[in-house]
């Protein structure tokens, strides 16, 4: 009785596993966001998020090499690389207002 108990278990929960959707996406922070991320585990990606999932960043060397920053619908909303024009005069800005909003689609 126990073994036919057991077999019919293991038999459900392999059924359920096998039908479950993968999970690949990387969505973090409390609206989801999946960010440079999208349809990767974390283990191949190269960006690691802040707890809010807004802000994505790229070390190189143990260095920040490139920021990247999303609104709460997961849109690009601005970025930052070393060795590149620097973003950071309208980058902190946008992202105050962005945390400060709803969820929305930002216009560009």
């Amino acid at each position: 009785m126990t073994i036919r108990i057991s077999t019919a278990l293991a038999a459900g929960a392999l059924a359920t596993l096998a039908l479950a959707p993968a999970a690949n996406a990387y969505p973090a922070g409390p609206w989801g966001v999946e960010g440079p991320c999208t349809g990767n585990s974390p283990a191949e990606c190269k960006y690691v998020p802040d707890p809010d999932g807004l802000t994505w960043k790229f070390y190189l060397n143990g260095e920040v090499y490139s920021t990247q920053y999303f609104d709460k619908t997961g849109q690009l909303v601005c970025s930052e690389s070393k060795g590149a024009p620097p973003t950071g005069l309208f980058c902190a800005p946008i992202m105050g207002i962005i945390r400060a909003l709803p969820p929305f689609r930002f216009p560009f």
